[in-house]
């Protein structure tokens, strides 16, 4: 039996109505699909955000820890005690009063300063810093004592008496002194950097360093609680624009950044003694690039400066037989 051509048309337009409600169907389930994952990718990326903002303000506190008033990052310009320009060599360092509180090799990157607030235990302040930036990385306070002072007078009136030559017992004697003399110091500044951060400190002890040296090395570590994603805690460089070069598989490594020095120093030339803060983070990225850089670009500029030379020279000599 053969159906009409009316009851196919029937049939027809039934199908199209059912292929074109289910297709609308389907539509206005993909769109409700599409504005949930719209959604959960809007929360998505307003908790990445807030996360970025939480590090930022986490970072931002550690910038206000400061010492006789002066912040890291600080301009040493602002600070110099010889804030001239002519008190700088033709490379743009400062050639004044230098510091010997940190390693020998970043000697010429610090200079004495003026600090906002000064302290009257201490006779002398000092700034390391950055040779292109000229922002500050390490702050460094003098005290008016020296490790002789800790020796007993009855000790120092022997024949034999010689700072290079001191019994272990003379010795000890005089780092305990000085130690106590230390420790109220290094506390008060311990004191101002766990009131504005949660940063961990690594040892709070008077240790030794070697024979002839004893004192506090502190380090802090960040505590933020932020490590979702990514190891905030141990790779904060990037917050303070540095692209950190190291491979560390350590789970959970917290990257120092605030180093605390006050230490003892039974050297030949008794120097008094240094109370340093740095940020580990800037120092230690002065000590692996910036100073190959600086030492580079300086590199640089004497061989110009000797091919210069060698061209005026040449102008001035007869050239005749010669070529």
């Amino acid at each position: 039996m053969f159906l009409s051509f009316k009851s196919i048309t029937s049939k027809i337009i039934i199908l199209l109505g059912i292929i074109t409600i289910s297709l609308f169907v389907f539509f206005i389930i993909n769109i409700v699909k599409n504005m949930d994952d719209i959604e959960v990718i809007k929360k998505e990326n307003e908790g990445r955000i807030e996360l970025e903002n939480k590090r930022k303000t986490y970072i931002d506190k550690i910038k206000t820890i400061s010492l006789f008033g002066v912040q890291f990052q600080d301009d040493v310009r602002k600070l110099a005690f010889y804030n001239s320009q002519e008190e700088t060599d033709r490379y743009g360092l400062y050639v004044g009063d230098q510091s010997d509180a940190d390693i020998p090799a970043l000697k010429s990157y610090s200079i004495e300063i003026i600090p906002p607030d000064k302290n009257e235990n201490f006779i002398k302040y000092y700034a390391y810093y950055n040779p292109f930036s000229y922002e500050i990385y390490s702050i460094v306070g003098v005290l008016p004592k020296r490790f002789s002072d800790f020796i007993n007078e009855e000790d120092k009136n022997l024949e034999s008496y010689s700072l290079t030559n001191l019994d272990y017992s003379t010795q000890d004697k005089a780092f305990n002194k000085c130690k106590q003399y230390l420790e109220p110091f290094v506390s008060i500044i311990d004191d101002g950097i766990k009131a504005k951060t949660n940063l961990v400190a690594d040892n709070e002890r008077f240790k030794e360093m070697h024979e002839r040296q004893r004192g506090f090395s502190m380090i802090y570590r960040m505590n933020s609680g932020l490590n979702e994603g990514y190891n905030f805690d141990g790779f904060p460089e990037k917050y303070y624009g540095i692209n950190p070069k190291k491979y560390i598989t350590e789970i959970g490594h917290r990257e120092p950044i605030i180093r605390l020095e006050a230490s003892c120093k039974n050297y030949w030339n008794d120097p008094n003694i240094n109370i340093l803060l740095s940020n580990d983070i800037l120092r230690g990225y002065m000590i692996t690039d910036l100073d190959m850089l600086f030492r580079k670009k300086v590199n640089e500029k004497k061989l110009k400066e000797e091919q210069d030379s060698l061209k005026y020279k040449k102008k001035s000599i007869n050239k005749s037989g010669l070529q």
